[in-house]
């Protein structure tokens, strides 16, 4: 009543070849995630909290290492780009460390303080400016940072860092 279907061994091995790319394709997705900046931030952010209640340390925080990609090379405004970029970043660095708010450095009550629970500084980001982007001064950045807000927030970024 039932016939026994076969399959050709060039079917079965399109099928294997095309199984195989979409594995491939979905590890390259789960490794861009897992290495992207914010995945590392918000890693970090876990460690400060929990070093800020003496418990773990901030091995998970590492320093994000990115290069400065305008959307085009038809962007009049890449000075602008390059400053949103680095306040972003700044941003995320603010928000990693607990917003001021947070001491993941401290000692254990009753403990003297040492050279390893005294305050530390993190490089949280390191970028390259693309090459035909000029220096950006200081002033400059300080005017992007009083002028702009970070996404949907009432604040501007120089609000932001300024509440602390």
């Amino acid at each position: 009543m039932f016939r026994k279907c076969q399959v050709k061994p060039a079917v079965t091995a399109l099928l294997l070849v095309v199984f195989f790319v979409i594995i491939v394709a979905f590890a390259g997705k789960l490794y861009a995630y897992f290495t992207s900046c914010e995945v590392k931030a918000q890693a970090c952010r876990n460690a400060v909290n929990l070093a800020d209640l003496g418990v773990g340390s901030l091995d998970a925080c590492e320093t994000c290492r990115e290069e400065i990609k305008p959307p085009s090379k038809e962007v009049d405004k890449r000075t602008t780009f390059t400053e949103k970029f680095i306040a972003d970043s700044l941003h995320r660095c603010w928000y990693e460390f607990g917003e001021g708010e947070k001491y993941p450095f401290k000692h254990a009550e009753g403990e003297e303080e040492t050279e390893e629970t005294k305050a530390h500084c993190f490089i949280c980001s390191e970028f390259k400016l693309p090459e035909d982007v000029e220096s950006i001064t200081q002033g400059d950045l300080t005017e992007y940072l009083k002028g702009n807000r970070y996404k949907e927030e009432e604040q501007t970024y120089y609000q932001f860092f300024r509440q602390a």
